[in-house]
């Protein structure tokens, strides 16, 4: 009915002919692109005025944010799918750890984001590892070429609180010549939590050149990142009944746990039109990673520890593209080389030192054919040969059919893998060098419709299932390892819907239903006197997985430099599972539940003439009290969220 009112009074918003991913490794017609795909554009990203990455995902049909506080760790889910199964991509450059797999959101300044494009079916046949759920590319090149410049200032507190976040950013371009172009992005992040040691400090550089001519284009990035925070992990919970931890108090964990971050992100890229219809890319990256971690607590007495993990990834990207009458056809071949070294200082003294590395080569081709004029057929499909974990092959198709002139049918299926981390193969003593990859395999059915310029809305029906998951449990030794046991299956349904009405309203709704299981082998029977053990396998709802999420989100112009957004979220309940060791020999899975929440936030936005923008706004107006990420025991207060704040943004643009 919503589409129906609205074919009555809209006018142009979204031509979905006219935009291009880039996700796919080679640039596609969205139309044209069976997997279920999502565009953030710049003008978007400016209406929300996200303080991260993570809020401004969290508003996308099948993306749940798992967010540890400001400032701290934030990670994806994509329909279901975790974080280690999600491929981050800056530029193209994979972002994942390779201890964990997981791309952590919060390295990446949402100020210099130009456009996001969300792949949501496999991506393995054209990545590799960790494409289980889908990839997030984050673009942040620019296209235009003259000068400008952007300064931007952002002081956000809570009511009745001490200031919490403030944000300065500065962006500016230099055309160097009629070839050469030159950008920098530099941003200083301050936090001072709600929490006891929830502190933040942060600084990004990001100067990149360019140079492009008629049959080349060379793009160059630096990313630099120096971040130093406070670790207060879970909330505990104190009464009458329970003391403060003993390195903490009512708010933290811990009052002493911190974490320094050092990344450094390279890449070079080179684009060379052979002919009209030849062409050749080719990417060096790099991405170092100084990471170090210190924790104190009470163990039969006081224990310190520090760790020191320094992980290196150095890799190369080339690919042979050939346009034909029929279709586009994409040859690539990828290698990279990830080393890591680990050291632990501990008092009393048990200090432990680790290496190790591996090699990956994957072959890969992706194919797009026009079989006729209303049907479009997408073929992809990779090899991977790593020195760790052995061979993956990742088949891709999908076919896209034209029912209308702007109406789609896209049916989708494939496989594709999660690397073990380099903590589950290499992790001392109890690390397991013979784990294999989770294996994925998934199907979609999708339809796209923009009967209008300002219309588009799209329905989704997709099933996936994951064999081999990796989870630790202990074995004949007594010791905890990982182990290729575990099983999941979702299946879902999703919607977007997106329009313009007039000139002064902007509109979209999306939604995303999950039924998720999962099939774990768990300990149930431990006999401390015998070692003896049992094992049962037992079918649950998937832990961490919310079963609805709703966004709705409302553009008003009053006039040409005064608009107001205004952004709600319901997010359904989540799941966790815990062992109870109270009644041994016999042990128990006790159910853990975070709650529903509904989260609004409003920003108003005035140009005063050319050049400045100032914005006021609340995030979480209604002080909804809330976590997303779950503690380390059934008893504790997991994570919460920052309450109700307010914000004032300056910006100025040249």
């Amino acid at each position: 009915m919503i589409p129906i009112i609205f074919f009555l009074f809209t006018q142009d918003v979204y031509e979905v002919e006219g935009v291009v991913v880039t996700a796919t490794r080679y640039p596609i017609m969205l139309k044209d692109l069976a997997l279920a795909t999502t565009v953030i554009e710049k003008e978007e990203i400016q209406s929300l005025r996200p303080r991260d990455l993570g809020e401004l995902l969290q508003n996308c049909a099948g993306i749940d944010i798992k967010d540890y506080g400001t400032g701290s760790l934030a990670t994806i889910s994509l329909r279901g799918i975790p974080a280690s199964g999600v491929l981050i991509l800056i530029d193209g450059q994979p972002l994942n750890s390779i201890q964990t797999g997981i791309g952590d959101l919060s390295v990446i300044d949402v100020n210099s984001i130009e456009r996001i494009e969300i792949v949501k079916g496999p991506t393995s046949s054209l990545y590799g590892a960790n494409g289980l759920g889908g990839a997030v590319n984050i673009i942040t090149r620019k296209e235009r070429g003259e000068n400008y410049t952007v300064a931007r200032v952002n002081q956000e507190q809570g009511i009745g609180k001490k200031p919490y976040y403030s944000n300065y950013y500065l962006q500016f371009s230099i055309p160097v010549s009629r070839h050469f172009f030159y950008k920098m992005d530099c941003s200083k992040n301050d936090t001072r939590g709600e929490r006891t040691n929830s502190d933040l400090n942060s600084f990004s550089l990001y100067p990149a050149l360019d140079y492009r001519t008629e049959r080349i284009d060379i793009n160059s990035r630096l990313n630099f990142l120096m971040r130093d925070y406070g670790l207060p992990g879970p909330m505990p919970l104190v009464d009458s009944l329970h003391f403060p931890p003993y390195f903490g108090d009512s708010t933290a964990s811990s009052k002493f746990d911190y974490e320094a971050d050092r990344v450094g992100l390279a890449s070079f890229d080179l684009n060379y039109r052979l002919t009209g219809n030849i062409q050749i890319y080719t990417k060096l990256f790099t991405n170092l990673q100084r990471i170090k971690y210190h924790s104190r607590y009470f163990s039969f007495g006081e224990i310190t520890e520090d760790y020191n993990y320094s992980q290196t990834t150095t890799g190369m990207n080339t690919a042979l593209f050939f346009h034909i009458t029929c279709g586009n056809f994409l040859l690539g071949l990828d290698y990279r080389h990830d080393t890591l070294s680990a050291k632990k200082n501990a008092l009393p003294p048990a200090d432990t030192e680790w290496q190790a590395e591996a090699r990956n080569f994957g072959y890969w081709s992706s194919n797009n054919f026009y079989l006729n004029k209303f049907l479009n057929l997408n073929l992809s499909l990779r090899y991977d040969r790593n020195s760790s974990y052995g061979d993956f092959l990742s088949p891709q198709l999908g076919l896209v059919i034209q029912l209308s002139s702007r109406t789609w049918l896209k049916l989708s299926g494939g496989r594709a893998f999660r690397a073990p981390g380099f903590n589950d193969l290499y992790w001392p003593v109890y690390g397991n060098p013979d784990l294999k990859p989770e294996d994925g395999k998934s199907g979609e059915i999708r339809l796209e419709t923009s009967p209008r310029y300002y219309l588009f809305t799209a329905i989704s029906i997709f099933a996936r299932r994951i064999d081999n998951r990796i989870a630790w449990l202990p074995g004949e030794d007594g010791l905890w390892k990982p182990q290729n046991l575990n099983w999941t299956a979702i299946d879902g349904g999703e919607f977007e819907v997106r329009t313009k009405i007039g000139e002064t309203m902007k509109f979209s709704l999306d939604g995303t239903y999950l039924f998720a299981r999962q099939k774990n082998q768990e300990l149930v029977y431990y006999d401390i006197w015998t070692s003896e053990m049992r094992f049962e396998e037992h079918q649950r709802p998937a832990a961490f997985i919310p079963q609805l999420g709703i966004s709705l989100k409302l553009d008003i112009f009053f006039k040409k430099d005064l608009s107001l957004n205004i952004t709600n979220s319901y997010t359904s309940p989540r799941k966790n599972y815990y062992e109870n060791w109270s009644k041994l020999p016999e042990i128990t899975m006790d159910t853990k539940t975070l709650k529903e929440f509904y989260l609004l936030n409003i920003n108003l936005q005035k140009s005063l003439g050319r050049h400045t923008t100032f914005v006021f706004g609340s995030k979480n107006l209604l002080n909804a009290e809330y976590a997303t990420q779950f503690g380390n025991s059934i008893s504790d207060l997991d994570y919460p969220m920052p309450k109700r704040t307010v914000f004032l943004q300056v910006e100025w643009r040249d």
